[in-house]
């Protein structure tokens, strides 16, 4: 489901545009930013779900930001990016598999766990230059 409030149907088509846009003109660290910022949105939201017991909720989340890894690791050039590559696909597999725990189990914890990793990523993607939107 997606986790953005619902937008008056008359603007929907403009806001749309926009954002398709966005994404057209964007550098890749612009890109990978917008991953990060989408990861971390349906973590949270998860978690919100898994706290008021919405489980459809946490589930939809959690697929979600399971894809938003899963193309984080797809654009992982290992061959430019040697070691650092090589560390970031691990990371990337680790994050899926935490996801998928998560999904399983509905441990809080083990997602507080995951969103802490994403976050020290998060912090380590912020220093390369372009990140800002």
């Amino acid at each position: 489901a997606d986790h953005r409030p619902k937008e008056d149907t008359m603007y929907a088509p403009a806001l749309e545009t926009y954002r398709r846009q966005r994404v057209e003109t964007a550098s890749p660290i612009q890109l990978v930013r917008m991953l990060y910022d989408t990861m971390l949105d349906c973590v949270r939201d998860a978690k919100a779900g898994l706290e008021g017991h919405d489980y459809q909720m946490a589930h939809n989340n959690l697929l979600h930001a399971q894809k938003v890894v899963e193309e984080l690791d797809r654009a992982v050039d290992v061959d430019k990016g040697g070691d650092i590559g090589h560390n970031l696909k691990r990371l990337y597999d680790f994050l899926s598999q935490r996801l998928t725990y998560v999904n399983i189990t509905k441990s809080i914890p083990a997602l507080e766990e995951t969103e802490a990793v994403m976050l020290e990523m998060y912090e380590m993607w912020s220093v390369v230059p372009g990140w800002e939107l």
